[in-house]
């Protein structure tokens, strides 16, 4: 696993999850937690995902079809893994809806996370934070949104390593009208995981795995997806029903990496992405 450990000093990089027991640090096959100062074994059940290794200029993109209706626009939630692999600078760029470019996540060349809704900087949030300064390190990123809520903050939140973050250098949350429908579920709307360059942003080059977007809930508890928060974060295979027009991108056949995992068959079409990025296992 590439969760990292510090040993009297001294970063490890372990197979397993270390735990520190009275002064001791043991490698355990399973993840622990601190009850009372006693180490017990976590119930939550991790599951191995395997990821895409993107490079400059490699994306996957997925159409809404104009069958059926989403299960409720006002709406969803994203759940992410992504690794910064390169020591260049590095930017992730994700796209739900193409028309205006109205919704996006982008985790900008300084390793800040920005996620923006409803078109141009109308609902935005970016973190203080830098945590995608270091390569070498998964990090999971969940964005929920809710326009149905009466308070303009709860309308978009974020949380990163299963901690929802609170402080951010700009907030511009209160941009997004009160129920607003994601364009993100509209007939034809195009979703989009990409490495290409944005507004002056640098390609990725890192490591993305097991991508789930929920059509019609926004979830406020990052375990549905997470065994965390803690150093043995790992993810786990959510039980949530994903809605009409929800998917999952598990990467687990590197024959189609394209492939939806869930229910409703929301295949994606790659542009240079191939088998030769399956990166197995990642997490």
């Amino acid at each position: 696993m590439p969760f990292d450990v510090n040993d009297a000093g001294v970063w490890k990089a372990p197979n397993t999850w270390h735990v520190n027991d009275g002064g001791v640090w043991k490698a355990v096959n399973q993840m622990w937690v601190n009850d009372g100062g006693v180490w017990k074994p976590l119930l939550a059940t991790s599951v191995a995902r395997d990821g895409v290794a993107f490079d400059p200029g490699e994306q996957m993109a997925v159409t809404m079809p104009s069958v059926g209706s989403p299960t409720d626009a006002r709406r969803y939630t994203l759940s992410l893994w992504l690794q910064r692999d390169g020591t260049a600078p590095f930017g992730f760029h994700y796209v739900w809806e193409e028309i205006n470019q109205s919704n996006q996540l982008i985790i900008s060349d300084t390793g800040e996370v920005n996620v923006l809704v409803g078109g141009g900087s109308s609902g935005s949030v970016t973190t203080a934070a830098l945590p995608f300064s270091t390569t070498g390190v998964p990090h999971h990123i969940m964005v929920s949104f809710d326009s149905t809520q009466a308070v303009a903050a709860d309308r978009l939140r974020l949380w990163i390593d299963a901690v929802e973050v609170t402080e951010f250098s700009t907030d511009q949350r209160s941009g997004i009208a009160l129920n607003d429908t994601a364009r993100a579920v509209e007939d034809s709307a195009v979703q989009t995981v990409s490495s290409t360059k944005f507004n002056n942003q640098v390609a990725l080059d890192g490591t993305v795995a097991d991508i789930y977007f929920v059509d019609g809930l926004a979830i406020v508890d990052p375990g549905e997806f997470t065994t965390g928060p803690g150093s043995g974060l790992a993810p786990k295979a959510a039980s949530v029903a994903l809605g009409n027009r929800g998917w999952h991108l598990d990467f687990a056949n590197p024959a189609d990496l394209g492939n939806d995992a869930g229910p409703n068959a929301l295949d994606f079409t790659l542009t240079g992405i191939n088998a030769a990025d399956h990166v197995s296992p990642f997490l």
